[in-house]
């Protein structure tokens, strides 16, 4: 496996869970020496994507109106920032099924000439770099999942904050007794 530093993750707020579902808000987060760095924004939604994939719950969930949404950066906008931060990063999601299906709809705002086909890998691309150690990546993730902000840089950081934690973890047990930290 490349470079750490090579891993980017992504996570989406949606408009719902529903098949006609369009992202709201997408978040970067990615190892940068010591931190943590993040980048997120709102997505304004295109008047071609479906209001009634528009959810009350998942409002709540996320704490996102639709009236918040009418001045942030539209889908366009959002989709060719997202292109330039993500370069050839492998793109890592705890949910890339849904995440890709987002990434998709919104990538395909743009005109085919300033596409780019990003593809989501799931965790396990991660979990089988030997640098980290699995177990401790899982443990991190899951004492961290209560108190979820529901928001995509948020989100995405605390995966970043699993894998860097799983990367130290395997790198003291490496140390240790070298096997490796799996």
């Amino acid at each position: 496996m490349g470079d750490h530093r090579r891993f980017i993750f992504i996570d989406f707020e949606a408009s719902s869970l529903s098949e006609d579902s369009w992202p709201i808000e997408v978040g970067l987060a990615s190892l940068a020496g010591s931190r943590i760095r993040t980048w997120s924004s709102l997505i304004r939604p295109e008047e071609s994507w479906p209001m009634a994939a528009w959810s009350d719950r998942s409002q709540q969930v996320h704490k996102i109106s639709l009236e918040q949404l009418n001045d942030v950066p539209s889908a366009g906008e959002v989709a060719r920032q997202l292109i330039e931060r993500a370069g050839d990063a492998i793109l890592i999601s705890d949910a890339p099924t849904f995440d890709q299906a987002w990434l998709d709809r919104l990538l395909d705002v743009l005109p085919e000439c300033e596409r780019a086909r990003l593809k989501i890998a799931p965790e396990d691309v991660l979990l089988s770099d030997p640098r980290v150690h699995t177990a401790a990546y899982l443990r991190h993730r899951w004492e961290h999942r209560d108190g979820a902000a529901h928001r995509a840089a948020a989100d995405a950081r605390r995966l970043a904050q699993a894998f860097e934690y799983a990367m130290a973890v395997g790198r003291k047990s490496k140390k240790a007794d070298g096997s490796g930290g799996k």
